[in-house]
């Protein structure tokens, strides 16, 4: 069974991610979609007065419960609507354990072929508590994640980019990853050479073996080979993504991806420049 994960809090960039999950079951033919809301609340504010002298009570939380299984049941309303393989199914988890541990939780019991979690821009006015911890997320959840911007929509992927550093074997293998994640047409691939610099040791050789792996894996991909000139990475593969018909960026996992020599605030900014392409992050 083929699993679609989708950590809710009702936000507007939850509820476009939990919609952009059921676009993609329709388009691959996925078989469940869980979405799951999380309800947790620390034993220090169950048992201490707030400066208010207000106390949260088992019936407040069984209230707050009841209030988030209704928006549940209206989120999965609305997802079995836009869902057009009536096989497919939409199950609903709430948990009581702090966000990070409870989406583990979820991947461990469901275990779910990709994950997809909706991420903020920087001038959101709904802002998801899930999106604040993205990154975190992302780094965290051990199979491969989709980040779903608030202003994308499900497109078939006809067209996907692929950013990494082509010279080096040791960064080519993960790609033998694609096969198992795009299920179905294969789409084709735009492979990226985002090398931070580039001399001429570096350049990439097609008569080289990082080039007869490159065929070797790729078997079945249609693929073209670009390289990335701009010495901000980030921005320069976002530039790419959008001066091209792409509709996917993936990226490569742990220290291949282009995302990892970056910092945290760079990955965040980048994330929130990055308004329409989804991103699947690859472990």
């Amino acid at each position: 069974m083929k699993t679609l994960l989708v950590p809710v809090d009702f936000s507007g960039p939850s509820d476009n991610a939990a919609l952009f999950a059921a676009d993609l079951a329709n388009d691959r033919q996925y078989d469940d979609i869980v979405l799951a809301a999380n309800l947790y609340v620390p034993i220090f504010e169950q048992i201490i007065p707030s400066p208010d002298l207000l106390q949260i009570t088992a019936a407040d939380i069984q209230q707050k419960k009841a209030t988030i299984r209704q928006q549940l049941e209206d989120l999965q309303t609305a997802v079995l609507k836009r869902l057009t393989h009536h096989t497919t199914t939409v199950r609903l988890v709430i948990t009581d354990l702090p966000l990070v541990r409870a989406i583990l939780e979820q991947v461990c019991n469901e275990n779910p072929a990709l994950v997809l979690v909706g991420s903020n821009s920087i001038d959101a006015t709904d802002s998801s508590i899930i999106g604040l911890q993205i990154i975190e997320l992302a780094k965290v959840i051990p199979v491969p994640v989709i980040i779903v911007p608030p202003k994308s929509s499900y497109l078939p992927v006809t067209t996907a980019l692929v950013a990494g550093n082509f010279t080096s074997l040791v960064c080519i293998d993960p790609l033998k990853l694609l096969g198992k994640i795009i299920h179905g047409p294969h789409p084709r691939l735009l492979l990226l050479d985002a090398a931070a610099s580039r001399s001429s040791q570096t350049a990439f050789d097609p008569s080289s073996a990082a080039n007869a792996a490159l065929t070797e894996l790729l078997k079945g991909f249609d693929y073209q080979l670009d390289h990335l000139e701009d010495k901000d990475i980030l921005q320069g593969v976002l530039k790419f993504a959008d001066d091209n018909p792409v509709q996917l960026i993936i990226a490569l996992p742990g220290r291949h991806s282009f995302l990892y020599h970056l910092t945290h605030q760079n990955i965040q900014h980048g994330i929130w420049l990055n308004a329409r392409k989804p991103v699947l992050i690859l472990k």
